[in-house]
């Protein structure tokens, strides 16, 4: 599980206990333990491939901090997952199975805020490579997407029980590359800075999230 929190995190500016600066690249600061080693050049080249691919051209310097594993992760954010992004503090918190994921929180925080429910469908379509747990999102979302509606599918996502939520999440923007183009999405993540997402959507997609919803399910 990977965490988009928007909320700031009351830790200091100074690198946490413990963490000592690992290597610093164009766009971040990386702290690891002692004697850990966190993929500098991964870092680097994904957050480049996500800012030209969403359009971001001014993105700020972030904090990276690298944990082995979700419980090291837990014992300083107080979440156990395997990473969880602060965008307003521009500090991310992570595993390394979990890094993309949170990456592509980091850019497309600079874009606009849609909610977690599109936060965490980009994140996995774009940072998870459409998986969820190593299996493709719309073989998990299908049984769940036939029993509610869209609009109650996004209104009762739970970051924090991401089994199913993610896979659908992941499914239904999946769906909305595939249809409209990822600079399609990118905007409408712009777009919601001054709307609701409902409104939004529908300025952007010319659709109403209901349709597109009632679509998305069946294509699966």
């Amino acid at each position: 599980m990977a965490v988009l929190a928007v909320a700031n995190m009351a830790v200091a500016a100074s690198p946490l206990p413990g963490f000592i600066l690992s290597a610093e690249t164009a766009h971040v600061a990386i702290y690891a333990r002692p004697g850990e080693k966190a993929d500098v050049g991964s870092v680097e080249g994904q957050l480049a491939r996500l800012t030209r691919d969403l359009g971001v051209s001014d993105l700020p310097r972030a904090d990276y901090y690298h944990y082995d594993e979700p419980g090291d992760l837990m014992a300083v954010t107080g979440t156990y997952a395997g990473g969880v992004t602060y965008p307003a503090r521009r500090q991310i918190h992570s595993t390394k199975d979990a890094r993309d994921h949170e990456l592509v929180h980091l850019v497309a925080y600079q874009l606009g805020n849609p909610g977690p429910f599109f936060q965490e469908g980009l994140a996995v379509v774009l940072g998870d490579r459409g998986r969820v747990s190593g299996r493709a999102v719309d073989g998990l979302a299908k049984p769940w997407a036939r029993r509610a509606s869209l609009a109650r599918l996004i209104a009762s996502f739970d970051a924090e029980q991401p089994a199913q939520g993610y896979a659908i999440a992941g499914s239904f923007v999946k769906w909305l590359v595939g249809r409209y183009g990822l600079p399609k999405v990118a905007e409408f993540f712009r777009t919601s800075r001054g709307q609701d997402p409902g409104s939004a959507f529908g300025s952007v997609f010319a659709i109403s999230l209901a349709e597109a919803g009632e679509q998305w399910t069946r294509q699966l």
